[in-house]
């Protein structure tokens, strides 16, 4: 009985390194502060971490309470988009979001690098971040200069 335990606990111990190692080649987590203010909201943190090729971003922002007030309704709607540049001269833009809430939010999104040389899976520096946005349901995002 007592070998049979052994085993068992070295083959969890010898399982346990080797998915260690494997998240530690393949994945990463970075985070950077940053200021935009784009029709009053305020984005403040973008957070990247990777999954194998695929990068996965979450932006902080605070949706001001007057931006969510209008008597037309379609108003109370804002469009972002946002434009990560990368180490290794790698870019990265989000698809278009939208928000319809004042108050502290966050969007997220992910981009499969598998066609690119999978470059998700060693570790990036953020360089800059870019927001474009509008206001209205129906509005049209600017494209990045």
């Amino acid at each position: 009985m007592a070998s049979r335990s052994s085993k068992l606990l070295l083959c969890s111990a010898t399982a346990a390194v080797v998915c260690s190692a494997a998240l530690l080649a393949g994945a990463w987590e970075t985070k950077a502060p940053f200021g935009a203010t784009i029709n009053g909201h305020k984005f403040s943190e973008l957070r990247a971490t990777s999954s194998d090729c695929t990068l996965k971003v979450r932006l902080r922002f605070t949706a001001p309470k007057d931006k969510y007030t209008s008597g037309a309704p379609r108003r109370n709607y804002h469009r972002f988009k946002a434009r990560l540049e990368l180490s290794d001269n790698i870019t990265v833009e989000s698809p278009v979001f939208g928000n319809r809430a004042p108050g502290k939010r966050f969007y997220t999104f992910q981009h499969d690098s598998t066609g690119q040389g999978c470059w998700a899976k060693q570790k990036h520096k953020v360089r800059n971040v870019d927001i474009e946005g509008c206001r209205g349901r129906g509005c049209r995002v600017e494209p990045f200069d």
